[in-house]
């Protein structure tokens, strides 16, 4: 492992072998961090944290106990107990690279920012390969299935899902 910058390293935390890990940023007790792992500036990883296998993180806080797959997470808040699978993105740039407006109680929100990925809430599970677009928030305990892309914003305690069987039975009855 490759660790530069200031870096801090709770105790029974294990890095495991080709991981990079680039300060300032703090990864609490009992931490796991596998291989292949980037992780860039300004990221905190709570106690418990588990950072699997060829994941990229960036400017993001992963709360206690939350647990994520390979995949890219940039400026995003990962609650606690949270369960994420292989391959999530969280897109934390828009296309035109402009201002990133969540929809909070109805309304668009100005940030005045141009990086934010997504907000997950505590115990929150998201199946593999979900791409999740910037500034979207989604509540607690709320499970969202795999190859499900994620535009809006998902209540608590929702399941959520993108049935991909049936986008290609209608395809097919196109052709």
């Amino acid at each position: 492992a490759i660790i530069e910058g200031p870096v801090w390293v709770g105790d029974n935390s294990i890095i495991f072998e080709h991981a990079v890990i680039k300060g300032p940023c703090y990864i609490g007790k009992g931490c796991i961090i596998g291989n292949n792992v980037l992780i860039r500036k300004y990221v905190n990883l709570e106690d418990g944290v588990m950072i699997g296998t060829n994941a990229e993180v960036t400017r993001s806080i992963f709360q206690a106990n939350s647990h994520v797959h390979s995949g890219f997470f940039g400026d995003s808040i990962i609650g606690e107990d949270a369960r994420i699978g292989a391959g999530t993105i969280t897109a934390n740039l828009r296309v035109d690279r402009g201002e990133i407006k969540p929809m909070v109680k109805g309304a668009r929100v100005e940030t005045k920012i141009t990086s934010l990925g997504a907000i997950i809430g505590e115990g929150t599970h998201l199946g593999s390969s979900v791409n999740l677009m910037p500034g979207v928030l989604i509540g607690n305990n709320s499970k969202i299935g795999p190859n499900t892309l994620v535009k809006e914003n998902i209540p608590s305690d929702t399941l959520f899902y993108t049935e991909f069987k049936n986008i290609i039975k209608e395809n097919k009855k196109k052709q």
